[in-house]
């Protein structure tokens, strides 16, 4: 049986049914793992570019106070210069989150591989764009800004690349398929954190004759070398997507039965266009309220928290709503898809699932931001970058066995331990804060809170896995991807707002307290688990 027989023009499959083994064992994963590889190498670099901005930001600080020239974006005062430039990473943290919110409808409305590829496109220009620009010490700071607003495109291309690869692999492999790719994806950030530091901060260039060379910089800093290699590595992405991926049946435009040209391919990029139109229309509105809320929150912490939840609830709406909208009065071309991918709005699956990879996926960017500030506020003497890797390696690995271990023992079970074990450990976190904070010498804590971090770490990782197996179980294939990308896209506004919890005790003087509340939150997630999904049958 060939890959041919069912495939026809332009990437689309014309049959799949990975629920049949026959069909599975003979043909299904010979179309699936080169999907399954592409969409891990792509998700790598997507989560790259999304969570570099807080690197770049300390790169550019860093460069103008090595000289005055390098990168000062006009600013005639320092701390005015600051502010601008450190609401760079918090800009593209929002852009991304808009991007999730729509993007796992983008399988369903224009196919997997176009959705894929032309978010891979998008970071191409993007990060070639930011080589050209940080090459310069003049760049200016607007065109800053709407590259950390464009580069949100990381974050979205979660949702659109685990929407499609939750829909091409049997229910029996949801765990493992999707942890492989979101674990190995997730590494990303330490590649990130790891060329930031090493090629940033280090020339690179081509000896001569006598064996010596000198890179160019600005500042003494390297940033746009960095981009150069995202923009190598997202260029070898475009040919491996659009040929090695394929759009699955019903996915993207369907032209009618009598049209001559159908012209597919062009319908599913202008399908792409309106949808990307809608983010970018929210994602620079909500950036604009991002800087108007930043006085303020600079002279009061605890507005950051207000500040998320308003930026998450208008974001999710406004995008929601202009996608349905613009396809219900005829502006669209996908009218009946939107309708019947929206039904996850009507199912308690949607609150239910939203809890729960909120308690997984936000939880670690909230410890992750913490983890390093807690160690220089409590632990002056500790040098922070030993240990500011462990978030992102640690989480990441987890995720890759949590897929795993959910396949074995089902979502629900996995899930609920999880969710146990962040229970006990954040509580227990508390008390060895409160044991630090009050004591005359910290040190004696230091091993336990690095040990309970850790432990979150790992949960929060492999607890991102076993909801993808949840996910995957409980709803039928033509829901699982958009639930997948909304979930994710819930996770990435609760990942804007608890590091701003954490962030108003540190300022308060109260850490032991958020990790205290923090955990009632994952007690109330480990009750949902065990009310709706032990009692489901069979369990998932």
């Amino acid at each position: 049986m060939s890959v041919s027989r069912w495939t026809r023009a332009h990437g689309q499959l014309t049959f799949w049914e990975p629920e049949n083994d026959a069909f599975w064992k003979v043909w299904g994963w010979k179309v699936a793992l080169p999907n399954l590889i592409v969409s891990t190498y792509n998700l790598f670099f997507m989560f790259a570019i999304w969570k570099q901005w807080g690197g770049i930001v300390k790169g550019l600080n860093a460069a103008y106070k090595n000289d005055p020239t390098a990168y000062s974006f006009g600013f005639d005062n320092a701390a005015d210069r600051k502010a601008a430039v450190g609401i760079l990473g918090g800009v593209c943290g929002l852009s991304g989150a808009v991007h999730r919110s729509i993007h796992g409808f983008l399988p369903g409305l224009c196919g997997g591989r176009t959705a894929n590829f032309m978010n891979s496109l998008i970071a191409f220009v993007a990060m070639l764009i930011a080589f050209i620009a940080l090459s310069f010490p003049d760049c200016p700071y607007w065109l800053l800004f709407m590259l950390a607003v464009v580069s949100g495109c990381g974050g979205g291309g979660f949702s659109s690349i685990m929407a499609n690869i939750g829909e091409m692999f049997p229910r029996r492999l949801q765990g493992t398929s999707l942890g492989l790719v979101g674990g190995v994806g997730n590494w990303g950030i330490s590649c990130a954190q790891l060329l930031l530091f090493g090629f940033g901060n280090n020339g690179v260039c081509l000896a001569g004759a006598d064996g010596k060379c000198e890179a160019s910089n600005v500042g003494g800093k390297y940033l746009f070398q960095v981009e150069l290699i995202w923009t190598v590595a997202l260029f070898v992405s475009l040919p491996l997507t659009w040929f090695y991926m394929h759009d699955l049946p019903g996915q993207g435009y369907e032209p009618p039965a009598h049209a001559f040209k159908p012209r597919r391919t062009f319908w599913n990029c202008m399908r792409f266009l309106q949808a990307q139109l809608i983010i970018y229309v929210v994602a620079f509105a909500g950036a604009f309220i991002f800087m108007l809320f930043a006085p303020l929150v600079k002279k009061t912490p605890i507005v950051a928290c207000f500040r998320g939840f308003v930026l998450a609830a208008l974001s999710a709406s406004a995008t929601t709503s202009l996608l349905f909208g613009t396809n219900s009065v005829g502006v669209g071309t996908a009218g009946p898809k939107v309708s019947e991918m929206f039904q996850i709005f009507y199912t308690r699956e949607n609150l239910f699932l939203s809890m729960l990879y909120i308690m997984t996926f936000s939880s670690f960017i909230g410890y992750a931001n913490t983890y390093p500030k807690l160690i220089k506020a409590l632990y002056p003497d500790v040098t922070v970058t030993d240990y500011s890797w462990m978030a992102a390696f640690l989480g990441s690995l987890a995720r890759v066995g949590g897929g795993f271990l959910s396949d074995k023992v089902t979502g629900a079970y996995s899930t609920a331990g999880v969710a146990f074990v962040m229970t006990s450990v954040s509580f227990g976190l508390g008390f060895v804060i409160r044991a630090a904070m009050a004591s005359g010498d910290s040190s004696g804590t230091f091993p336990g809170y690095v040990l309970l971090n850790g432990i979150l770490f790992l949960a929060t990782g492999c607890g991102n896995a076993t909801v993808f197996r949840l996910i995957g179980a409980l709803l039928d294939k033509e829901l699982r991807g958009p639930m997948l990308g909304w979930t994710g896209a819930m996770a990435a506004y609760g990942g804007a707002i608890f590091p701003t919890f954490f962030d108003a005790g540190i300022e308060m003087g109260v850490n032991d307290l958020m990790y205290y509340l923090i955990s009632g939150y994952y007690a109330v997630c480990a009750f949902i688990t065990w009310r709706y999904c032990f009692w489901t049958t069979p369990v998932p």
